[in-house]
């Protein structure tokens, strides 16, 4: 169930939404994950929660972990995948 909060700013409303919903839980810890998004209407908010709730469901995308991963991570964790396919050694260049 979603939650709504009013926030003021300085829009020409005055003020904004905040949707907050339970996401899914952390695997590892199996810990509560709140997902908030803010917008100009309650319509607003609510849409970019969902859409960050379906990332979770359907791809396991969670986008705080992704936002903190540097260029280096993500390249080592691609060859990692790349070196199990069927690709011939002599085209994997080290």
């Amino acid at each position: 169930m979603a939650s709504f909060t009013k926030i003021k700013a300085n829009n020409k409303q005055g003020y904004k939404w905040i949707c907050t919903v339970d996401g899914l839980p952390n695997p590892v810890t199996s810990k509560r994950n709140q997902i908030a998004r803010r917008g100009d209407t309650k319509k607003q908010a609510e849409e970019r929660v969902q859409k960050v709730l379906e990332a979770q469901k359907n791809h396991g995308i969670d986008t705080k972990k992704i936002k903190k991963l540097t260029f280096e991570q993500v390249a080592w964790d691609w060859l990692k995948t790349y070196s199990k396919s069927k690709v011939k050694e002599k085209y994997r260049k080290s």
